[in-house]
């Protein structure tokens, strides 16, 4: 959710647009009709995006939901590079050491191969801009006053 409170903020300062992309990854009997999956996932998704769409504020900037199944680097690299993006904002945990190495990094591959730029924001972070009171955060090193 960070991840997306971010980028939609970056969506409303940029005056752009957003493609929100959900990647599915199929398990046990439905890997073999990946039609089937596809239409479960969209109406399995379709109400939660909706909710946290409506959640991060984000109704006027996201443009177009997908639900994809697939593995999640491929959709993300395929979709971005369909839709011409000029960002990929995308949330991490931010593991370390063994648990990154056995669970591996969706994020780290994206960043890794994409052909645009990437933001990442780790999902413990609540407010990054921090819009919760009125009041925009300095950068490092600035004087505030």
């Amino acid at each position: 959710m960070a991840a997306l409170r971010t980028a939609v903020e970056l969506a409303k300062r940029l005056n752009a647009r957003m493609l929100l992309v959900h990647a599915d990854e199929p398990s046990g009997s439905l890997r073999s009709d990946p039609l089937r999956i596809d239409e479960l996932s969209q109406k399995r998704y379709a109400h939660q995006f909706q909710k946290i769409i409506s959640a991060s504020r984000g109704d006027e900037v996201i443009t177009e939901k997908i639900v994809i199944t697939g593995n999640p680097v491929k959709v993300i690299l395929d979709q971005a590079k369909h839709q011409k993006s000029d960002l990929i904002v995308i949330g991490t945990q931010g593991r370390r050491g063994m648990k990154r190495l056995m669970l591996g990094s969706v994020a780290e591959a994206v960043v890794r191969r994409a052909s645009c730029p990437v933001f990442t924001v780790r999902t413990q972070v609540r407010d990054p801009f921090n819009l919760t009171n009125g009041t925009r955060r300095s950068p490092p090193g600035s004087s505030t006053g």
